[in-house]
């Protein structure tokens, strides 16, 4: 068998084990609360809505939290209110939907809601959760609002990006056509003190495939020069790493 066959194979083998892995976790979820008679806390409700969202199942995780905060806000029992990991559940949800073409707008109007609604400050997490929806749609303005959450993220809420959040805005931009803006970011955030996480292939790739995709003449001499400064970067040790396969195979495909 091929490798794209093995691939394949592994796909579904992983879906089948998450699916499984959401079925058991519905069971224990009931035994809890109506076999044994144990009231569910947020742990409970944040795993099982978790488990939903590894397995892409963002709309029954949707439903989910929305049933758990009603009871919350009928209640206003301590032990069920959400937490930052709770809200963060869902925003992975979202981010990793698919054929739902709001799933990033849903995803920033739950970031939103944690913080107006009940007072939660959004993590580095939340936000890196909601900008990789935005990097996963297909929308026209998805690339504006990224960036524009990116800078709210660090001027409003005060928060500094690590490199997954990074990777995820700069993916946002170059999915988006805006590759120039993308590579302008990467190399800035490289360059800023503040910014302690070390960025490398992943980051520097998004922009590269950026380049591939671009019909702009330039983009095969652009992308060649981005490859250049990624090594002499590293060699001055100031990214997390050398070009890997990924980086060249875009340069080649521009």
């Amino acid at each position: 068998m091929n490798k794209n066959g093995v691939n394949i194979q592994q796909c579904i083998r992983l879906q089948e084990q998450r699916e499984n892995a959401v079925q058991r976790a519905e069971e224990l979820f009931r035994e809890m609360k109506e076999d044994r008679n144990i009231a569910p806390d947020v742990f409970a409700y944040t795993g099982l809505l978790s488990a939903y969202g590894r397995s892409g199942r963002a709309e029954e995780a949707h439903k989910f939290l929305e049933e758990c905060l009603y009871e919350y806000d009928q209640k206003k029992d301590p032990q069920m209110k959400p937490t930052a990991v709770t809200f963060t559940a869902i925003l992975n949800a979202w981010s990793k939907a698919e054929n739902v073409p709001d799933a990033a707008e849903k995803a920033h109007a739950m970031l939103h809601r944690m913080k107006d609604d009940y007072g939660i400050d959004p993590n580095v997490f939340s936000y890196s959760a909601v900008l990789d929806a935005y990097a996963r749609s297909g929308h026209p303005d998805s690339a504006d609002k990224a960036h524009e959450l990116f800078c709210n993220m660090r001027s409003v809420a005060g928060l500094e990006p690590n490199a997954y959040t990074c990777t995820n805005v700069l993916k946002a931009l170059a999915k988006g056509g805006q590759v120039d803006k993308a590579e302008e970011l990467l190399i800035s955030l490289i360059n800023c003190e503040s910014v302690t996480a070390k960025l490398g292939p992943h980051a520097f790739s998004s922009v590269l495939d950026g380049w591939s995709k671009s019909n702009r003449r330039d983009a095969a001499e652009r992308a060649e020069n981005l490859l250049i400064q990624m090594h002499n970067l590293y060699h001055c040790k100031k990214i997390e790493g050398p070009p890997n396969a990924i980086c060249y195979n875009n340069v080649l495909a521009c």
